[in-house]
């Protein structure tokens, strides 16, 4: 019995390589159900990208959280600048209205749900448009 011990302390590295090797083997040939070096595989790569794995999911989540911030304060700029210009657009130029058309078709289309208030300020520069057209003045 000593003899085979240290037979396999000697060739324990061939041993491990013929018995994964055969393994693999039986897995490929499908005679068997559960596949151990498979399972013992994803078990061993998810025990050492268990961190990583953690880490991407922050990411994602920061990324999330980023893009809603980003897409709202875009709405909140667009609706500053139609606000804003409508304060403003009796002394509108003409470039300055084709940019304000700009903004409220890009607020319109990240935002459908608009307030009331957008809306007025969207009239009136239409209106306001409409007059200096009329007008000449741009």
């Amino acid at each position: 019995m000593e003899k085979v011990w240290d037979w396999i302390q000697v060739n324990y590295g061939w041993l491990i390589a013929a018995v994964v090797t055969l393994q693999g083997f039986i897995e490929k040939s499908g005679k068997l159900t559960k596949k151990p070096l498979t399972a013992l595989a994803h078990w061993v790569g998810s025990f050492f990208n268990a961190e990583i794995i953690q880490s991407q999911k922050e990411i994602k989540k920061d990324l999330s959280e980023l893009r809603a911030n980003v897409t709202a304060n875009e709405q909140a700029q667009w609706r500053y600048q139609i606000i804003d210009f409508a304060s403003r657009c009796q002394e509108g130029t003409k470039d300055q209205f084709a940019y304000a058309f700009y903004a409220i078709d890009k607020y319109y289309s990240a935002n459908p749900n608009h307030n009331g208030e957008v809306k007025a300020s969207v009239e009136f520069i239409n209106e306001q448009y409409k007059k200096a057209l009329k007008e000449d003045k741009i």
